[in-house]
């Protein structure tokens, strides 16, 4: 074991060891993840549905990193290494915040992202926002083009999603990031962790 948080693959030998970083919470690897053993490797690719909770991961940690400048940007890798995902996949998802004005990013070996508002004034609805909101859900077929039935249905189902959107966005626009670093935030007090969520059987 290695340090107070012990080396979770100490059996690992070679390029393929991987050691507690500075940063606290994460792992670092010292190779590409393309590299590592099988069984170990993060996908590069990410589901709609991925999309918001890492974002609201990484937005929670840059804000336990207090990292509110450039100077104190936290690299791609950190924030993977926190999720656990691919950096690959952070850099995706640090785009689309980037681009919604809630982060900053800096490219290169000295770059990262940091935060460009404190957490407690960043809701949760504009994550979802940011990542394109309940794109998750699918977009509705076009249907069978001169078919009433089969035209009239994708209406109604981009309806729905529409009312997807809306209320999750009223939902979510009562918890804030700041709220995912408490122990006990009054925003999420009643609610237990969603059931297909791996960390509900925890």
């Amino acid at each position: 074991m290695e340090g107070e948080g012990g080396d979770l693959h100490s059996n690992l030998e070679g390029p393929h060891r991987v050691k507690r970083n500075s940063f606290c919470c994460g792992w670092i690897w010292k190779t590409a993840p393309e590299a590592l053993p099988s069984g170990l490797e993060y996908e590069t690719e990410m589901s709609d549905s991925q999309r918001f909770p890492v974002a609201a991961h990484a937005l929670a940690y840059l804000a336990h990193k207090g990292a509110y400048s450039a100077a104190d940007a936290a690299p791609s890798a950190v924030l993977a290494a926190s999720v656990p995902t691919n950096p690959v996949v952070i850099r995706r998802v640090t785009a689309l915040l980037a681009k919604a004005g809630l982060i900053a990013t800096r490219p290169g070996a000295s770059g990262g992202s940091w935060l460009l508002r404190r957490p407690e004034d960043i809701c949760m609805a504009e994550v979802l926002k940011a990542v394109n909101g309940c794109a998750h859900l699918g977009s509705p077929p076009a249907g069978a083009k001169g078919c009433p039935v089969g035209e009239h249905i994708p209406r109604q189902v981009a309806k729905a999603l529409t009312a997807a959107d809306q209320a999750a966005g009223a939902a979510l626009s009562k918890i804030t990031i700041a709220d995912l670093l408490e122990a006990d935030p009054e925003s999420l007090r009643e609610f237990a962790p969603h059931s297909a969520c791996p960390v509900a059987a925890a």
